[in-house]
């Protein structure tokens, strides 16, 4: 099971001016940072614990100068969730806090949220399917079930288009200690050992061999 992946971007605008004269101004550092601390909340407050949700503050960009209120600012990030339901309320309840924050600190908010990709779900009848080809590849003592990821996959559209969604998701493995390979995805230092790359190529024509046969 993966996450869900959708992003979003929060715009600041107050009204700058001089750093000495806070008073004449509306602060756009300042509604930024309660808006950063409290989209936390959205997690923590506004969803049960096992939903298990993701409010990820990527950016933050606010202000100029080291002697001048900022006008204007603006975050952007990312969210993750399992559940669609969940996926459904997560805009709508992140925009109204922050319109909240923004109305409490007088700026005025302009929020954004693009949903890129469901939740991918495997079918439990293909990914048994999968399971026993990769025992045939790979054999079975390296056939490994993993725990659901926040990480986002656009596979989920492929499972959405098959029949009764049976697809399933798998990861080949692409880490080797001899070509230093073992560097987590998004790293500066990510490799993919490319022999794994046949063996993953074997993987889907076994699946398909597998499936067809039945």
């Amino acid at each position: 099971r993966m996450a869900s992946a959708a992003q979003y971007e929060i715009k600041v605008q107050g009204k700058g001016g001089h750093g000495a004269m806070p008073a004449e101004c509306i602060d756009a550092v300042t509604c930024s940072c309660a808006i950063v601390n409290s989209m936390q909340t959205v997690v923590s407050r506004e969803f049960r614990p096992n939903d298990a949700v993701v409010v990820t503050v990527g950016t933050v960009n606010v202000g100029t100068r080291w002697n001048v209120i900022a006008d204007n600012g603006s975050l952007t990030g990312t969210t993750r969730c399992y559940d669609t339901t969940v996926l459904k309320e997560l805009p709508e309840r992140m925009e109204r806090i922050a319109r909240g924050i923004g109305e409490a600190y007088r700026c005025d908010i302009e929020f954004t949220y693009e949903d890129l990709l469901g939740p991918t779900v495997n079918h439990p009848e293909m990914t048994a399917v999968a399971a026993e080809a990769a025992k045939k590849i790979y054999g079975e003592e390296n056939l490994v079930y993993m725990d659901a990821t926040t990480g986002g996959e656009d596979f989920s559209y492929f499972i959405e288009a098959a029949p009764d969604n049976m697809g399933a998701f798998a990861f080949p493995g692409v880490g080797s200690v001899e070509w230093d390979s073992c560097h987590a995805h998004h790293s500066p230092k990510f490799k993919v050992d490319e022999s794994a790359l046949l063996k993953g190529a074997a993987l889907y024509c076994q699946v398909a061999a597998d499936f067809n046969c039945k």
